[in-house]
């Protein structure tokens, strides 16, 4: 067995490129967390199909005929949520991943796999769980197959990411790891480019579980691809002068929700009932002063994020902060920026 895991993505800021007719030409600039919470994968080989030989004779000599495989290798798929339970629905863009993967050469057609999905998240959330899938099962068959080169699964990982609507830039972002800026939209390998800096730092995520959103609900519609795109570029063009580093928290931290307002997404009824119940939470427990939650694009989700990176906030405390926004009906879980 094959284990794999990567991290999910947090999008705070970003802006829609996907004119191109090249899946991996597509994606966004933006800004990003990665989190150390994320999909992971279990990889069983499960053989190869059995073949049909034959011998036949020849001048009274038995000849051995090549075997001849009658079937192609299966694969089954296995998605558990971050609850354990058996989670449906989105299987099919591994059984892709797996054919995309046996069309390049990469994978025997005859082999036979059983794909453990482990979701440590919630999907539709804005925490990047289809892009870390992939990634994590893309990385395992690299592993299994020895074959090829590793830009190439995860330029196939980015493709079934915009096949499928699931998002623009997570997978550029968990390659680059840590605190991102994604300048460039593409796939990693493929054009897309962008730099990070690490950050051991706890961070609390908050959603709404009866609020999900669809990715595609607005980088497919033109108004709203307008609004976000001007109001990501304008805060990516400020966020790109002078170097990527620790120094530039704060910024990212006002341009996050400076393109929360300036695209539009505050003005949704939902998310800004749900920012302002996040927002009491975090006063009645007096850390205003400490912490600010930014906006995950684009579920009906929020990261609670220190001020300072000099002045973490302790684990307990964010928990107990969690069980203040549960009291209001949200969902929470303590995580921590990878990298």
């Amino acid at each position: 067995m094959i284990q794999s895991k990567c991290s999910g993505h947090i999008t705070l800021i970003f802006s829609i490129h996907d004119s191109s007719l090249l899946p991996r030409a597509q994606g966004s600039r933006g800004v990003g967390i990665c989190l150390e919470d994320g999909v992971r994968v279990e990889l069983v080989h499960a053989g190869k199909v059995s073949p049909d030989s034959d011998a036949r004779t020849s001048h009274g000599q038995s000849v051995d005929i090549p075997a001849v495989y009658s079937k192609k290798g299966d694969l089954i798929v296995n998605i558990y949520s971050m609850n354990g339970e058996k989670f449906s629905g989105s299987d099919s863009m591994y059984h892709d991943l797996v054919s995309e993967l046996r069309e390049m050469y990469l994978l025997s057609e005859y082999d036979s796999f059983e794909l453990n999905i482990f979701l440590e998240l919630p999907v539709s959330q804005g925490f990047g769980m289809s892009a870390s899938g992939l990634l994590s099962a893309s990385l395992a068959f690299f592993e299994f197959s020895k074959k090829g080169r590793l830009d190439q699964y995860v330029r196939l990982a980015h493709r079934l990411e915009r096949k499928y609507h699931g998002g623009l830039g997570d997978v550029l972002g968990i390659y680059l790891g840590g605190v991102e800026m994604r300048t460039i939209a593409g796939s990693p390998g493929a054009g897309g480019f962008g730099v990070s800096f690490g950050s051991k730092t706890d961070v609390l995520l908050v959603w709404e579980d009866e609020g999900k959103r669809h990715t595609s609900t607005y980088i497919d519609d033109p108004k709203w691809k307008l609004s976000i795109s001007e109001a990501g570029d304008k805060c990516v063009d400020e966020l790109s002068s002078g170097a990527w580093n620790e120094d530039k928290w704060e910024s990212i931290l006002e341009n996050s929700m400076k393109f929360s307002n300036d695209s539009g997404m505050l003005e949704e009824d939902v998310r800004a009932s749900f920012l302002a119940k996040v927002n009491s939470s975090i006063e009645a427990m007096g850390l205003s002063n400490k912490v600010q939650a930014c906006l995950c694009m684009l579920g009906i989700s929020a990261v609670i994020l220190p001020k300072s990176l000099d002045q973490e906030i302790a684990t307990d405390q964010l928990q107990n902060l969690g069980k203040e926004v549960q009291r209001l009906g949200l969902e929470y879980k303590v995580s921590r920026i990878e990298g």
